[in-house]
């Protein structure tokens, strides 16, 4: 499994994640914990910046503020994972099911088709 994040020009790299722990360490680094809970506001602006840099792709974002805030990511199972654990799974389904630019990539075309497994998976 891999962690979503912002590098310093603002494109997304990948991270390997063993657990919770390593989940908040990055979504701390991104600013988007406080408090050790997943800080909204500070996911708005996070979107909203990738808004700004990428506006071809803002039903992504939409997509994830109408899907995964409010804590509706809470309902994503696994059912014992930690709340940022569940944001992630949140925002990895629904970004990949989402971003029509990507799936034009074979390789991101192969993402969203596991996304689109893992969500039907998740809600059987």
């Amino acid at each position: 499994m891999v962690v979503l994040k912002r590098d310093p020009q603002h494109s997304l790299t990948e991270y390997p994640a063993d657990g919770c722990e390593n989940f908040q360490c990055v979504v701390r680094k991104n600013g988007l914990l406080k408090d050790d809970k997943l800080d909204e506001d500070g996911v708005n602006k996070f979107l909203d910046e990738i808004e700004q840099e990428n506006p071809k792709d803002k039903s992504v974002t939409d997509k994830v503020r109408s899907e995964c805030l409010d804590e509706k990511y809470e309902a994503y199972p696994p059912e014992d994972a930690c709340p940022v654990l569940k944001f992630y799974i949140c925002t990895y389904i629904n970004i990949y099911l989402e971003c029509n630019s990507w799936k034009k990539d074979e390789t991101c075309s192969k993402m969203a088709q596991q996304a689109n497994q893992c969500r039907l998976a998740l809600e059987n």
